[in-house]
């Protein structure tokens, strides 16, 4: 019989890491779930109330010791807990050079997903980068997988895309959602994003942390965080988001987004997913004018050809197996 696979995720959640990295590792755990079932999965970080609900939500156990950090401070502390793992998913914005050159000889496989490559990950057992035109790297690590095809997503969103993949292509946009981030960054932006589509006749709903007092002078609709996410993206036809995660899993569900990027990486990023027409650029949200914001979004929604071009890159430039893939190249690993 087949040795069960021992999984690590180290990756954080809350107000100041965001949701995005817990929130893929969650969807790969669930994917090697389904391909690996024997596979036993761990999440081991620093998370917040509503991280630790997404975890309890999916039955995810946490490992119940102390987070080192991730320099070089750390290394021993990590190399001890992983002596009884097999795989260690490194997942987190906080790594240093030194922490992942420490990680290198482990007796488990050390698998990484990166977003910014700002660091050397050649002695990477595995490296996952679903950046748009990502696709063009080399990591140098003995198995890359890379580009928008290997994005893990949650199960639940394959069932999402199949279903928009059978609507109309030119319908009309009825229903918008704003999702800056999981975090407190784009709180401050929410209201200029706000702002900018009082003046439509469309329903607009925001996602976020808690209800914002300033609020109450939209005509927005509050939803907060739910680990259903499906079920709100499923009462959209158009989302906003703050450049992160969320225009990925938009972009995978086939729903027509914009983004307002809040950092610097997010904006290079969006760059090149509008480039190949996933989602549509609404600039660095720190030069953001509302105004122009304004007619970005109404001109897009109000054009058919520019709705069905989106939604005809989403069918062909995604490809739907991609989390299954993933998930069994982990197992394998």
């Amino acid at each position: 019989m087949k040795k069960a696979r021992r999984i690590l995720f180290r990756c954080d959640g809350g107000q100041t890491a965001g949701l995005g990295h817990l929130s893929r590792c969650i969807s790969l755990a669930r994917s090697l779930h389904i391909e690996a079932p024997e596979a036993q999965v761990m999440f081991w970080g620093r998370y917040d109330t509503l991280a630790s609900q997404l975890l309890r939500q999916y039955d995810l156990r946490t490992l119940p010791l102390p987070v080192p950090p991730m320099d070089t401070s750390g290394i021993a502390r990590t190399r001890e807990v992983c002596r009884n793992f097999d795989v260690l998913v490194l997942d987190s914005y906080e790594t240093h050079q030194s922490y992942i050159d420490g990680l290198k000889h482990l007796a488990c496989r050390l698998a990484l997903i990166d977003d910014d490559q700002r660091h050397d990950l050649s002695g990477a057992d595995m490296v996952i980068c679903f950046r748009a035109g990502s696709e063009k790297l080399d990591y140098g690590a003995r198995h890359q997988l890379l580009g928008p095809s290997y994005l893990p997503v949650k199960p639940e969103l394959h069932a999402l895309r199949s279903h928009n993949l059978t609507l109309e292509e030119t319908r009309p946009i009825e229903q918008v959602l704003v999702f800056l981030s999981g975090s407190s960054m784009g709180a401050k932006h929410l209201q200029s994003v706000l702002q900018a589509l009082d003046s439509t006749r469309i329903e607009v709903s925001y996602l976020a942390q808690g209800e914002l007092p300033f609020m109450s002078s939209y005509r927005a609709k509050y939803i907060p965080f739910t680990p259903a996410i499906e079920s709100v993206y499923a009462q959209s036809d158009f989302v906003i988001s703050g450049g992160g995660l969320t225009k990925y899993e938009c972009a995978y569900a086939c729903i027509t987004n914009a983004c307002l990027s809040l950092t610097d990486l997010q904006d290079q990023d969006t760059r090149e997913m509008a480039a190949q027409g996933l989602t549509l650029d609404l600039g660095p949200a720190d030069t953001s004018d509302i105004a122009r914001i304004r007619r970005q979004i109404h001109e897009f929604i109000s054009d058919p050809k520019a709705l069905s071009a989106q939604r005809k890159a989403f069918a062909s430039k995604l490809d739907p197996e991609g989390p299954r893939r993933v998930a069994q190249a982990l197992s394998a690993l």
